[in-house]
C-alpha cells in the first residue's frame, strides 16, 4: 500500500483511483454493467491492452476488484466491484 500524501478521505482516494483509465474502468463497472476485458476494450476513450490489464491489476491489489473465471479457458475472467471500492465510490 502506498503512503497517503494526505490524511482527506478525498485526496486518500484520487491517491488510489484517480487516474483517468482507472476511473473509466469503474464507470463502466458501476453504470455500463461491464465484467470483462473485451467490454472494456469496447468503450469509445480506447483505452490499450496493456494498460487496461494494468489498472485492472491494481485494482484488484487494492481489493477495489475481484476476478472470477466465467469459462474453461484460464484467462477469461469477469471483473467486479468489491464492496471496498462501492463504499469509496458512495461516499
Amino acid at each position: 500500500m502506498q503512503e497517503r500524501r494526505s490524511s482527506c478521505p478525498i485526496a486518500g482516494t484520487l491517491d488510489l483511483i484517480g487516474d483517468r483509465w482507472t476511473l473509466l474502468i469503474i464507470r463502466d463497472m458501476l453504470f455500463f454493467k461491464k465484467q470483462r476485458f473485451e467490454e472494456f476494450l469496447d468503450s469509445p476513450e480506447g483505452i490499450s491492452t496493456n494498460v487496461l490489464t494494468d489498472r485492472l491489476k491494481k485494482l484488484e491489489q487494492l481489493g477495489l476488484v475481484a476476478k472470477q473465471p466465467y469459462s474453461t479457458h484460464a484467462r477469461r475472467m469477469n471483473y467486479q466491484l468489491t464492496e471496498q471500492e462501492k463504499v469509496y465510490v458512495l461516499c
